[in-house]
């Protein structure tokens, strides 16, 4: 009876459709939710956020990143301009090199995809000669690593912090006498501070955190005169101001 009645239903569709060929309905009627040819609308990208350091000194270099999405997962080209400082590269990711001369200045970042839909984005960042100075000092934001030379466990510490806030980190060797050592550091986003930090002589790291909420690691390998290493970590977790 089921199989009757499926044959009976089959019937009835196909003699519809023949029913709507003879009255003349077009054949080639795109279907339901497409747009009709020629009526296509463009569909623009969306940019959430052009993420960098909001403080700068004169005439520093700071990569700036677009974060930038399509509705329909079209390819993405991007073009950068600011009113001061000048852009090198292109793409997503850009350096920008700020202007001798202290003020607020403006970047912008014009994103377009390949079915001719486009949008911009402005953000104002501040060049000074203290560009750390007005960070909110209140939070206690240190970290220490306790270290030995020649472990082969990763010392793991995490922690949460707000965007743009400094943070420190200190390497604390646990050996006696662990003799000369250098310390190499991997700082994936944000700003690396301190003196000697990128020739392998600080043992103390200063970040300030990045301008984008997420999840950042920083890590650190620490070697001494005979090759033995000690590793260090810390999984920082970004939120944002209100959050």
């Amino acid at each position: 009876m089921k199989k009757l009645t499926m044959f009976k239903l089959g019937i009835v569709i196909v003699l519809g459709l023949q029913a709507a060929a003879c009255s003349g309905s077009p054949s080639n009627v795109p279907p339901a939710g497409t747009e009709p040819a020629g009526q296509t609308e463009v569909h623009n990208p969306v940019i959430r956020d052009i993420a960098g350091l909001r403080e700068m000194a004169p005439s520093a270099e700071d990569e700036l990143t677009c974060y930038a999405t399509d509705p329909y997962n079209r390819q993405l080209s991007y073009s950068w301009s600011a009113d001061g400082g000048t852009i090198k590269g292109d793409g997503q990711k850009i350096i920008w090199v700020t202007p001798d001369t202290e003020g607020d200045y403006a970047v912008i970042v014009t994103v377009t995809n390949d079915e001719g839909g486009s949008a911009s984005f402005k953000k104002t960042f501040k060049v000074t000669r203290n560009p750390y100075g007005n960070l909110d000092k209140t939070e206690d934001n240190t970290i220490d690593l306790k270290l030995y030379m020649g472990s082969k466990e990763i010392v793991r510490e995490s922690a949460s912090i707000k965007t743009q806030r400094m943070a420190t980190i200190n390497c604390l060797i646990q050996d006696k006498d662990p003799g000369p050592l250098s310390y190499w550091w991997s700082v994936p986003a944000g700003k690396a501070l301190g003196e000697g930090v990128y020739e392998g002589k600080a043992k103390s790291l200063g970040w300030v955190s990045p301008g984008v909420a997420g999840e950042y690691t920083i890590g650190v390998i620490v070697i001494d005169k005979s090759g033995n290493q000690a590793l260090g970590v810390v999984d920082y977790k970004v939120i944002n101001e209100g959050d």
